[in-house]
Formats: structure tokens, sequence, C-alpha cells
């Protein structure tokens, strides 16, 4: 939810967002709720940045590396 949305007067008075959007807003800032982001190649870009978290994780490779491993995996499958 964007902060301008949060901020706007009307829905800050809807029953929308007493019934359910503040709950919303609370938990999504806090953390806690964490929306899947949505991309027809998401799949392909999670199996190509796992390996890095496990080896990051497994401290074969610095965090550092897997970062940049990563990201330059999912840029490679973004361009495609």
């Amino acid at each position: 939810m964007r902060r301008s949305a949060l901020e706007n007067k009307e829905m800050r008075e809807s029953d929308a967002w007493e019934k359910s959007l503040k709950k919303f807003s609370e938990i999504s800032f806090e953390g806690i709720y964490h929306p899947t982001p949505v991309h027809p190649r998401l799949t392909e870009i999670e199996a190509a940045i796992e390996p890095y978290i496990d080896q990051a994780y497994n401290g074969t490779i610095t965090p550092q590396e897997a970062l940049d491993g990563a990201e330059r995996d999912a840029n490679k499958i973004l361009k495609d």
C-alpha cells in the first residue's frame, strides 16, 4: 500500500479502512506481512537465486558474492 493512499482522508475515514485496511497496513509496515511479488518469470528468478542463498548460508561464498551472483542471474532472466 502506498503511503499517499494511507494519507488520503477519504480512505482513512471509510468503512473499508476500519474493517480491514487499517490492520493490513499495520502488519505490512511492521514486517509481519510480506506480499509475494508477482512476475511471470518469478519461478525462474527464485530458482536462479536460491543456490546463492544456500551457498551464503553455508559459508561457501560471502553474502556480497551471493548478492552479486543473484543480481546478475536475475537480471539476465529479466532481460531475456
